[in-house]
């Protein structure tokens, strides 16, 4: 069985340890492909020394667990435009893009009273940013797709997740299955299943504890649905 786990972050952004030690719980997990994906921003220049960094640990680690190095990067307007330095995609094995922010129409981003204001209009500018990260032949996976609605409270309707998942079908881009937030669920998931978009698997675990924690014994990264599984695809 495939054990992977595409979506970790270390000191290098906001974790709490040396990708090393992630790839070593990893290691002690039974995984079989661990993705150090640390966030990125348009001015991160040390970007260039965690590639270095990376590539050591996978030359350290790679007879043991396969080791890919990545970014997450959030998505700033619909057409797909991420906020990470440029280039840094040729030189990454994995571009996670993630909805942190919803984009306004005339540029910046929704606070939060905005979206509890007007979670119809907060839905489908989501929507609308979503599409566009699938669009970028530069995003391999969207991350943690929902998340955001889902913690402000936000049903994703039908029509959205269809609107979403249409746009998915028969593109390059998977979508992370993430086992720490459990999203997507309802009906998004449906629609990406129905129209045979393949799945990656991550936890967005910030620390080695907690990324035992999803993949020991009874953690959450033991129960993905066999309909994920089946879809899975290595990157």
């Amino acid at each position: 069985m495939i054990r992977m786990d595409l979506h970790t972050h270390s000191k290098f952004s906001d974790g709490t340890d040396l990708p090393e030690v992630l790839v070593e719980a990893g290691i002690d997990v039974c995984l079989t492909s661990i993705a150090i994906t640390d966030h990125v921003r348009a001015d991160s220049d040390w970007v260039w020394h965690y590639i270095d960094y990376m590539e050591e640990v996978r030359e350290y680690y790679g007879d043991r667990i396969r080791v890919l190095s990545g970014v997450e990067a959030k998505v700033v307007d619909f057409n797909g435009t991420l906020d990470m330095p440029e280039g840094v995609e040729d030189f990454v094995d994995i571009v996670l893009s993630a909805v942190h922010r919803v984009p306004k129409e005339d540029g910046g981003f929704l606070t939060d009273d905005e979206i509890a204001s007007d979670g119809e209009r907060a839905l489908n500018l989501w929507a609308r940013a979503v599409v566009g990260a699938i669009k970028n032949p530069s995003v391999a996976v969207i991350a943690h797709p929902g998340l955001i609605m889902k913690n402000h409270g936000i049903e994703i309707t039908e029509e959205v997740a269809e609107k979403v998942a249409k746009a998915a079908g028969g593109e390059a881009v998977a979508f992370e299955y993430n086992v720490g937030w459990g999203v997507p669920e309802g009906c998004l998931l449906n629609g990406l299943m129905r129209h045979g978009v393949s799945f990656t698997v991550g936890s967005d675990a910030h620390s080695a504890d907690e990324l035992r924690e999803v993949w020991g014994d009874g953690g959450a990264g033991g129960n993905i649905p066999d309909e994920i599984i089946n879809r899975l695809v290595i990157l």
